[in-house]
């Protein structure tokens, strides 16, 4: 659940601004390595636990799995869900865990109490660059977003999961806003200490520990950066805007963010809920970025994915409904034919014959009724303007 301050190489930055410019773009891209390649968690897999546990009157167990990215790369991954005899039911809805770019799946640990006895399932994996997966960068969401993807295809192979729903700290929060801008299907989303915007962030984290340096040089430090990163890891950090992400997405959302986090301020999550599309609520509560998160939040996050992910009606059931009722004209239709099936030929005959006299008798009554001499008659065909020819191209949307 950690996610790594960026603080080593601020010292160097302040000690070095004063002399050569060479000395301060070194230290620039030693800060460019620890966004990228912070410290990674280290760990056994025994660290997880046993594989076979209860809680309370529960037994339930943990499946390690390896899936493999679009680039080829391993991410280590575990279900927890309950043993075969305790299941309720072939498909089970699930939460997806997303640590922050100093964790790993371990960090989900705190999330099986909170799940499992409410009968949702948990799935977490370590992402490329973390933990026990391949790679040797993170990119705070941009490749984070595909490793998502895959496990999600995963998921749904195994025809044992219903709706999906994710839960994402720090980085993997803002993976969840990202993916989840891209697939409706997602059925809700909690996202913890997410920013707004990368290269915001890095401004924002520079003059918070040095205030003096010069905006001008401030833009050019990360403009290297940013080079430097695209060299390395193959991303470009103006690529991570989550307000823009969240700006086109509909799956409801509740975010949190403690309000003493020196690291990413409580206003970027402000930022993401003002921009949000659909359904999404702000939730503050004391503590740090890293800090234990209060009981009353992991109430609200259990009450929120039950209504989400199990008792709130589903998309599939609401299209039906919808389809039922589109024109109920069809409908109507449908049903007299049904019913004119089971009529005997001679009342069919008679009702065929009744119809015949109805129609001619109204025929009868409207040429009675019709005027002996029609006005359009006394106009020249030369005098009717045809009607505006529609130009296209210069509609506007």
């Amino acid at each position: 659940m950690r996610m790594c301050r960026l603080g080593g190489v601020w010292g160097t930055a302040a000690s070095t601004c004063g002399s050569n410019m060479q000395t301060l773009q070194q230290a620039w891209e030693d800060m460019c390595g620890l966004i990228v390649r912070p410290q990674r968690c280290e760990y056994d897999v025994t660290s997880l636990g046993p594989q076979l546990f209860r809680i309370d009157d529960g037994v339930y167990e943990r499946t390690d799995v390896t899936v493999f990215n679009p680039r080829g790369m391993e991410l280590k991954c575990s279900h927890f869900e309950p043993v075969g005899s305790q299941r309720p039911r072939d498909k089970m809805p699930c939460v997806v865990y997303l640590h922050g770019n100093c964790g790993s799946r371990q960090d989900s640990l705190d999330c099986v109490t909170v799940l499992l006895p409410h009968g949702i399932t948990l799935f977490s994996f370590d992402f490329s660059g973390s933990g026990l997966s391949d790679g040797d960068y993170v990119s705070l969401g941009y490749y984070e977003k595909q490793d998502l993807a895959t496990v999600i295809d995963y998921l749904h192979s195994t025809n044992r999961v219903s709706r999906i729903g994710l839960w994402g700290r720090s980085m993997g929060a803002v993976t969840s806003i990202m993916y989840a801008s891209k697939d409706p299907a997602i059925s809700g989303i909690v996202c913890d200490s997410p920013f707004s915007n990368l290269p915001d962030l890095m401004q924002e984290l520079v003059l918070s520990q040095k205030p003096w340096i010069p905006k001008f040089l401030l833009k050019a430090a990360i403009s290297t950066m940013r080079s430097s990163i695209v060299k390395k890891v193959g991303f470009d950090i103006n690529d991570l805007n989550t307000k823009e992400y969240a700006a086109h997405s509909d799956v409801p959302a509740l975010l949190a963010h403690a309000k003493d986090d020196l690291l990413v301020d409580q206003k970027h999550s402000k930022i993401v809920q003002q921009a949000y599309q659909g359904e999404c609520a702000l939730m503050g509560f004391e503590g740090g970025h890293n800090s234990d998160r209060p009981e009353f939040f992991l109430d609200a996050v259990t009450t929120f994915f039950i209504h989400h992910l199990i008792t709130k009606p589903g998309p599939q059931s609401s299209k039906k409904e919808k389809a039922k009722h589109t024109d109920p004209m069809l409908v109507l239709k449908d049903e007299k034919a049904e019913a004119a099936k089971d009529e005997p030929k001679e009342k069919q005959q008679e009702k065929r014959e009744a119809e015949g006299r109805d129609a001619g008798e109204k025929e009868d009554d409207e040429t009675d009724a019709a005027p002996a001499h029609d006005a359009t008659d006394d106009v020249n065909d030369d005098e009717v303007p045809n009607p505006p020819e529609e130009d296209v191209a210069t509609e506007t949307p």
